[in-house]
Parts: structure tokens; sequence; C-alpha cells
């Protein structure tokens, strides 16, 4: 996901074959293994897209395009769910590599892991699992008015000015971004950004009017306030947040169930592990 939001849009796609039953101890080496990949998904969720992977594992495919350090998390995930190991991913770049509801929708993909409007899903019979939440933060100039606030909230922000990456690759990000801003009664006004893989936003000059809105589980967060004069605050309504589901097809659910259960034991144990953090808690 691009670190304005764009997304991770992960694919597992199946070969068409029997997806295997997975035995207790490769049940328990794969949530392990998820509950660490996701955890690294959290805090790497605003690596930027570099590439696209094809993992190749007995039985299935998981094509990715999302940041580089994902492939070999979700690779090792998908080989535990097929009760294999120590398959190595190889590059693939793919022509198709933004409309992956059409390729799940189509049967070339079997699960999806994306930022997606949720509206959007049953009419296209697809379902989902929740994955990992992100709050919004607000980047802004350390002249604007925002800038002695502790936290704002999305009405806060009704009257700036929005940031707006003009890539394919933060369409997703924004998407979301925009749709907050109307649930909160307001279209918001852009400025448009070239956006570009390993973006640096501090070298974004930033006006008094403008807000840049990022994602709370970005690493780079932490360094942005002392290299620059920029400040970050928290957006504290539930609703502003990126959020990463599961998405498969209602009629391919035995097939992606083992998974799909996977995934939930893993994100289960991050939560276990810590509340308050980047997960989604429900919907």
């Amino acid at each position: 996901m691009g670190l304005d939001g764009g997304g991770p849009q992960l694919v597992l796609h199946g070969r068409r074959g029997e997806a295997g039953n997975v035995d207790v101890q490769l049940r328990r080496l794969l949530i392990r293994r998820l509950a660490v990949g996701l955890a690294d998904l959290v805090a790497a969720v605003g690596a930027p897209v570099v590439r696209e992977h094809f993992l190749h594992v007995p039985g299935a495919v998981l094509l990715v395009g999302g940041h580089e350090v994902v492939p070999g998390v979700i690779g090792s995930a998908a080989a535990a769910v097929l009760g294999i190991e120590g398959e190595a991913p190889a590059s693939y770049n793919s022509l198709n590599d933004t409309n992956y509801l059409e390729q799940l929708v189509e049967g070339d993909a079997d699960i999806l892991l994306a930022y997606a409007e949720l509206d959007k899903l049953d009419n296209l019979g697809l379902a989902y699992i929740p994955l990992i939440r992100s709050p919004f933060v607000a980047m802004v100039s350390m002249d604007s008015p925002l800038a002695s606030m502790k936290s704002v909230t999305m009405d806060d922000l009704r009257s700036y000015r929005f940031v707006k990456f003009a890539d394919g690759y933060s369409l997703s990000g924004w998407t979301n971004i925009e749709r907050v801003c109307q649930e909160h009664g307001y279209t918001p006004r852009t400025r448009a950004v070239l956006g570009r893989t390993y973006m640096n936003y501090c070298a974004i000059p930033l006006g008094v009017e403008d807000v840049m809105i990022l994602q709370a589980s970005m690493p780079q967060l932490r360094y942005l306030s002392d290299f620059s004069r920029m400040t970050v605050l928290p957006v504290t309504d539930d609703d502003a947040a990126f959020r990463l589901y599961a998405i498969y097809k209602k009629d391919n659910y035995e097939r992606v169930r083992p998974a799909l259960d996977a995934y939930t034991r893993a994100r289960k144990i991050i939560l276990n592990h810590g509340k308050g953090g980047t997960l989604v808690d429900s919907e």
C-alpha cells in the first residue's frame, strides 16, 4: 500500500486441485508465521509497491502486488497451508496490476488481500474477513493552525486541502480517504502530487492549509517531526482508518477455508498480544 493508504493487494491464486489438509503441527507453524507476518505487515504497510511476484507452491500460486517485504511471509504461509516447506519466490511482472477484484470474480484468483469498498462486494458474489486496521494520521506544516493540537477529527479537517497522490498505486487509499470525508458531510478539496515508489513525504512542501493523510502504522512517522517542519496528529474518529480484508468468492468458501482459518487464528494471536493496536477488532 502507498504510504498515503493505497493497498497491498495480495492474491492467492489456486491452480485447480485439492487445497489439502494441514495437520496440527503445520497449523501451529502456519499460525506462528502468520502472526509474525501480519505484525510485519502492520509495521511495513507503508512500504511502496516495487514489483509483483508469483510465489510458486505445488498446488497454488500467490500473486503479490504490494510491498516487497510481504512475499516471503505470505509464501511460507501458503506453503504451510499445503503442508509444504521451502519453496522460493520467483519474480513476475503482471500486465494486470490494478483490477484485482476482476481476477477474483473471474476465478483467476482465490483470495485477495486488499482495502475495499465493502458495499460493492456482495453484489459481486464476494465475502470477506477483516485482517488489519490502520488509523488515519494527519501530517501538517508546523505553521498550520492545526499544529498546536494534540489530535484532530475529520470535521476539523473540513476546510483544509488534502494532498492527493496522482498515481494508480495510491488510488485505493485515496478512495478510502474520500469516502470517510463524504461520510462526514463534505467532499475534500485536493492538491494533486505525483506519487512514486520510496516517496520522501517530508520533501513535499505543505502549505498552511494543506493536510496529508497517512497511516498510523507507518514506521517512518516516528522520524518525520524530528527531521522536518511537519507535525503528525492522530485522527480520532472511529471510521477514520484504512482497513485490509481477505476477500474471496462466496462459492469458493470450502476451497479457501483452510487459509481463511489460518488468517483468523493469526489475527487473534496478535490481538491477544496487545489491545489498541492496528488490527481490525470488529466491523
